[in-house]
């Protein structure tokens, strides 16, 4: 599948030089690490990823937007629920010893080669409630 491909080679180093905006759908079913939260093959996420800079710093942009089924912790009942991203990592050219890598400042190694899928899978894994639950007292 071309989209497969296009987002597994990534070219961050053409992306940052070009200062590009990608905005696209992926199909959910795609994602091998949740099978559980497939709700058919016609379901996606809506993806944008940018380029943002900083005086002297590069970063990627993604915002993610999905609805996925789950079962409520509670009731055990399917529920919808929206999964959203919208967080920018740092591009660097090289990790240094002093790079200390924290949840609030993630860097990532500027490559013509990065697996941009399977790190949008990851970030949407992270964003997954641990245990989705109704907003009102379902039981």
């Amino acid at each position: 599948m071309a989209l497969i491909s296009k987002f597994q080679n990534f070219d961050l180093i053409s992306f940052i030089e070009k200062k590009q905006q990608i905005y696209d759908r992926i199909p959910i079913f795609i994602f091998t690490r949740f099978p559980e939260h497939k709700n058919s093959e016609t379901d996606e996420i809506e993806l944008t990823i940018s380029h943002r800079e900083k005086p002297g710093q590069d970063f990627i942009h993604l915002n993610i937007k999905a609805n996925l089924l789950f079962k409520c912790f509670r009731c055990l009942e399917i529920m919808n629920t929206e999964v959203t991203i919208d967080q920018s990592y740092e591009l660097v050219y090289q990790f240094t010893e002093s790079d200390r890598h924290t949840i609030e400042s993630i860097q990532i190694k500027l490559t013509d080669d990065f697996d941009l899928l399977e790190f949008i899978e990851d970030e949407m894994l992270l964003a997954i409630p641990s245990s989705p639950k109704h907003d009102n007292n379902c039981i």
